[in-house]
This record gives C-alpha cells, structure tokens and sequence, in this order.
C-alpha cells in the first residue's frame, strides 16, 4: 500500500523547519516523502538513502540525518526510520479508506 495523497500544512512546515540548513529539509522531505510511498519505515540504508536524497556525498547525508534524530525528526525504529507524525497520518488514512471500503460494501 502507498499514500498517494497527504494534506500538506505550509504553516507547520515553516514552524517545523525552521533553522534547519537546505540539505538537513532537503533530506527531511525526502525521507517524510519516501514514508508516505512505503506506508511505513523505511530500510536504513545509507548508501541507498544518500543517493535518493540527493545528498552531496554519504558524510553529508549522515550529518543531516545525525541532526534529524538528534531534533526528533526523524525516529529510528526496529524496522529502520520515521516519523511519529506520519505514522499518525498513515492510519488516519487507511482507516477511513476501510470505512469507505465498507460502507460501499454494506450498499
């Protein structure tokens, strides 16, 4: 399953990264975006998540990533990285997408 459309609140996003550097937000939408893809935490993997952020090199993703979960950011969990906020948004999401899928069954 994929979140294919997230409310996106301009307000909370220029409160919630203010003060970061271009690459650490660059980095941070990059990792919220590819959570929302996966509906849920994505592999740490360094090499890979480097390249699909867009990072300079490896040692500046890593000092990016350092900052986002030293902030709380980003969350490290056993199934590799999240975010709390995203995690809220994607069962929000799935369960009214169940609630719709079984309202149109019962009709």
């Amino acid at each position: 399953m994929s979140i294919l459309h997230i409310a996106f609140y301009p307000s909370d996003w220029l409160a919630g990264t203010r003060g970061m550097s271009d690459a650490e937000t660059g980095v941070y939408i990059t990792l919220i975006a590819k959570m929302y893809e996966m509906a849920g935490p994505i592999e740490r993997d360094d090499e890979r998540l480097y390249r699909l952020c867009g990072s300079k090199s490896k040692s500046s993703f890593l000092k990016s990533l350092k900052f986002l979960l030293s902030e709380g950011k980003i969350i490290q969990v056993e199934d590799g990285l999240f975010n709390e906020r995203v995690e809220k948004e994607i069962k929000n999401t799935t369960e009214k997408s169940e609630k719709a899928k079984a309202a149109a069954e019962s009709r």
